[in-house]
């Protein structure tokens, strides 16, 4: 499976599955946009918190670590 198949896998289909795909599990006009900057394939690559650099809920940056230093 390529990146985007799996990150749909564990984004998309979950929503799915709980009946809020309307409103989460990707991005787009009217959803919420709750996503993950990271240095990997979350899911497969991701071995720490470190890895995620970047934090958004409801399309606002909540966590930034690109920007230290």
């Amino acid at each position: 499976m390529g990146n985007n198949e799996i990150l749909s896998l564990i984004t998309r289909n979950p929503a799915m599955v709980l009946g809020k795909e309307k409103r989460y599990g990707s991005l787009g006009k009217g959803l919420e946009a709750n996503f993950l900057v990271t240095a990997g394939v979350p899911g497969l690559e991701i071995t720490s918190e470190e890895d995620i650099r970047q934090v958004y809920y409801r399309g606002v940056k909540v966590i930034d670590r690109i920007g230290e230093g």
